[in-house]
């Protein structure tokens, strides 16, 4: 990525800290956009993983308030969480995180009734991947 600008947090299982030996680690990592990307009006979102097998998930900084409006679960634990990297961090990531991190409880309340769709959303996924497992093995 030739953008050196960013900002990365530490999601998943280490996060939580219910990681096993077997666990890789997941990072969110947040991108300012180029000169190009705000010019076509085009947003960075991409999944990599790292030498280590980690898996990486870049994103341009304006699709964290897009997702928190949307109720992300996973945009708000990012406003819970410290960075553990920061690259050339500039005063647009300090300014915008500082005012995110102020108003991140009005946020939450503001956005509470999508943020119980997706946890919603997310509790009927995982119920329908548990029956469709379910009835594989008793298929078998």
């Amino acid at each position: 990525m030739d953008n050196k600008n960013q900002i990365t947090y530490l999601t998943g299982s280490y996060y939580y800290h219910i990681n096993t030996e077997l666990s890789d680690k997941d990072y969110i990592q947040f991108v300012l956009p180029t000169d190009h990307d705000l010019f076509y009006g085009k947003f960075t979102s991409k999944s990599i993983k790292d030498d280590e097998g980690n898996d990486i998930n870049i994103k341009d900084i304006r699709m964290l308030l897009k997702e928190l409006k949307k109720g992300s679960l996973r945009m708000f634990e990012i406003l819970y969480s410290n960075p553990i990297e920061q690259i050339n961090y500039i005063n647009v990531f300090n300014s915008l995180l500082k005012s995110l991190d102020q108003m991140r409880d009005d946020i939450f309340q503001e956005q509470k009734g999508e943020l119980l769709k997706a946890i919603q959303g997310e509790l009927t996924g995982r119920y329908k991947k548990f029956k469709t497992e379910r009835r594989i093995k008793t298929m078998v």
